[in-house]
């Protein structure tokens, strides 16, 4: 997953490129979800200095992500999604052109607060990009592996833990 959706690995994605409500899905129930939906992420380019020194692309490679609200507010919005599917992405050093493949594929949760921040949990892998605004982690594109948590800041900030697995900063890998 990329967080937002590029973040969960197949469950979110887009992390990385920022954090956005998925729109037009279907309300669901408190005892019933929605429908599953196809989710698609698109490509990317981080500006050099906004998550690595140099500007990082990602090319996606497979996506067959699908997506699923689980409860909304009452005006309909989510309050929790579940993204699940595949997710492979080409992540390019757009100085030196040098690219690795990483497979996103995994399972997460994303929890809406109301006053704008995101919380979610995954398992799988997934990519979130750590902007410079942060200083705890420091800034760059992860890539998260097992089983962790994120939150998604209203100022930008983001954070991570990794209750199992790893993280690998690919502005360390792309080098």
């Amino acid at each position: 997953m990329r967080l937002r959706r590029r973040v969960l690995g197949g469950a979110v994605a887009a992390v990385a490129a920022g954090a956005t409500v998925l729109a037009g899905s279907t309300p669901a129930s408190a005892d019933s979800p929605s429908p599953w939906e196809p989710y698609h992420s698109e490509p990317f380019t981080q500006a050099a200095g906004d998550v690595c020194e140099f500007a990082v692309h990602g090319d996606i490679v497979r996506d067959h992500e699908f997506v699923r609200t689980l409860q909304t507010y009452p005006d309909g919005t989510p309050k929790e999604q579940e993204f699940v599917g595949p997710l492979v992405i080409r992540f390019t050093n757009m100085s030196t052109g040098k690219s690795v493949v990483r497979d996103l594929t995994g399972t997460g949760w994303w929890f809406y607060d109301q006053d704008g921040t995101i919380r979610g949990h995954g398992v799988g892998h997934m990519a979130i990009g750590i902007h410079a605004v942060n200083t705890s982690p420091p800034p760059g594109e992860y890539v998260l592996t097992g089983e962790f948590d994120f939150v998604l800041h209203p100022d930008g900030t983001r954070n991570f833990t990794i209750q199992h697995g790893q993280a690998e900063n690919l502005c360390q890998t792309l080098a």
